[in-house]
Formats: C-alpha cells, structure tokens, sequence
C-alpha cells in the first residue's frame, strides 16, 4: 500500500465492501478507521449488500386461489380468441344470406356483438349541434329523418 495515493486506497476499500467485505475488515485492511468508512460509504450512498437488500422491492407472490384464477381467465380468453376467429374464417368462406326481415337483421348484430365480446359493451351515443338556434338544428333532424326507414305499421319487411 505504500506509494498508494489516499484516493486510490478509497477506491480500494469501497470495491472491497461493495463485493461483500466487511467494512470493519476493509477499514483496517486500507488503513482507515471504521467510523470514517462508515460516514464515507453512508455519505456517497455506496450501494452496499445491505443498502441494496434495504432497497430491493418484495415481489407479492400470489396466491393458489390467484393463480387458479389467472389461468382459468387466459383459459376463457383464449376460447374466445378461437371462436371468434372460427366465426371469422367461416364468414369469410360463406355465401352472405339474404337478410328478409329486419329481425333478421337484429339477429345477425346480437350474433356478432357476442362473438366478438361486446354484448356487454355499453353503447356510446353523441349527437352534435352547431347551436340551439332552431333554424340550424332543422336540416340535421331533416337529413335523419330523409335516412331512417320507412316502415308501415304492422311489417317485418326491410
């Protein structure tokens, strides 16, 4: 250690705490006393065994109960990943039939609704008006109106 610059025996003695040395050990090994090895390490916040074990974060580790649910929801999830890409594959390769009636029509909407999980999806309804001022409100209901189907009293017809 002689001919050694102090701060190359420091760096010495930091190395030999931070692989484990004690640093009563590392201090007499250095040539330096414990206390200031000790208010040294605390005031540079050497990353020492114990301040990394005092820092680490403690992973939870679920519980049977926890587990035995996680995977019967990927288990579900996974079915329904499968049976929409079967519906989807099959609609892709079958003849579109002719919707009749707008039960029909109903029909195939609930079907794909609950394929594709969103059966229980709550649906979302904007309607924008530039102002309350009625003469700019009446072109926008007329054009609805102009859209919407008309269907006499008592049909089931499209």
């Amino acid at each position: 250690m002689e001919g050694e610059s102090q701060e190359h025996r420091w760096q010495k003695c930091r190395d030999a705490v931070l692989i484990g040395v004690a640093m009563k050990e590392a201090a007499e090994t250095y040539g330096f006393a414990y206390d200031t090895v000790v208010k040294r390490a605390e005031a540079e916040e050497w990353p020492t065994p114990a301040r990394v074990r005092s820092n680490s974060v403690q992973v939870a580790t679920p519980s049977p109960l926890e587990l035995a649910a996680n995977k019967r929801r990927e288990a579900g999830e996974n079915n329904r990943t499968a049976f929409l890409k079967l519906v989807t594959d099959a609609l892709k390769t079958a003849k579109p039939a002719e919707l009749a009636k707008w039960s029909d029509i109903e029909t195939a909407l609930k079907v794909s609704d609950k394929a594709s999980g969103l059966e229980k999806a709550t649906p979302q309804v904007a309607i924008n008006f530039p102002s309350l001022q009625s003469s700019e409100v009446c072109p926008f209901v007329e054009v609805f109106d102009d859209l919407a189907p008309q269907i006499p009293a008592g049909e089931d017809e499209p």
